[in-house]
């Protein structure tokens, strides 16, 4: 039985995906399922709001906001990029060509008859 994992805990482990090296960043999401990609980008969107209301503050929150806007707009566009990667190749299906069957209806000779 899985272990439930609280939304702390969860909140947690997204925000430590966030704070990986560019790098690392781009190979943790592209494990990550379209539900969970949609989770890192949302909790993106959050600190994002969350730096910009501390621009306008004061104190160290207020320096490092402008630094942060940075990284989280470089793992948006690359959670965005992922996104539309796993969505191109999820959603092209294989699909089976089938030719009309090279089999041709016999006429028995009674019938060219008939038809003449």
């Amino acid at each position: 039985m899985p272990r439930a994992i609280s939304k702390r805990q969860y909140t947690r482990r997204l925000d430590a995906q966030i704070a990986l090296p560019l790098a690392q960043f781009r190979t943790a999401i592209a494990r990550l399922s379209p539900d969970e990609l949609t989770a890192v980008e949302a909790r993106i969107g959050l600190l994002t709001v969350k730096n910009r209301w501390a621009l306008g503050g004061h104190g160290i929150a207020r320096h490092r906001a402008q630094r942060e806007l940075g990284l989280l707009a470089r793992r948006q566009a690359e959670v965005h990029r992922e996104a539309q990667r796993s969505a191109r190749f999820t959603s092209s299906q294989l699909r089976l060509i089938e030719f009309e069957p090279l089999v041709h209806d016999l006429v028995a000779p009674e019938q060219v008859d008939q038809a003449a």
